[in-house]
This record gives C-alpha cells, sequence and structure tokens, in this order.
C-alpha cells in the first residue's frame, strides 16, 4: 500500500488506545520520509519511553513538553 504524503509544515496529533499502533506509525512516517518538504529537525516528545526509540536515528527525544518550542 503506497502512503500519501504529510505536508510539512503542519500540525499533527495521533491519537489512540493503548497498543494502537501509535507509534509505529509515527515511526513509518519518519523512516520513510512520509513528510514533504523533509523536516531538518525531529524532535519526539514522549511520556514513556519505548526501546523502540534507540533504533530511531537522527530525532531527538524529549520527555514530557518541552516549554521553550
Amino acid at each position: 500500500m503506497e502512503w500519501p504524503m504529510l505536508k510539512h509544515p503542519s500540525t499533527s496529533l495521533i491519537s489512540g488506545p493503548t497498543g494502537s499502533g501509535k507509534t509505529h506509525f509515527v515511526i513509518r512516517v519518519i523512516e520513510e520520509s512520509l513528510l514533504s518538504p523533509m523536516p531538518q529537525r525531529i524532535i519526539y516528545c514522549y511520556g514513556a519511553y519505548q526501546s523502540i526509540f534507540s533504533k530511531m536515528k537522527n530525532v531527538q527525544f524529549q520527555e514530557g513538553l518541552p516549554s521553550n518550542l
């Protein structure tokens, strides 16, 4: 299945119940460059660290929401 490109800049909220694939969706968007144009910097804000984060390259991780964004 071919995914449509997501336009950047934009604001997105990914929501769903536990185990619904939110993290895997976001990882796929980043790894497969499904943003157009691809941002130069990605900051991933999270509430609970997941081991899959260690596999993501060129992504800055931030626990909680930073006050300076």
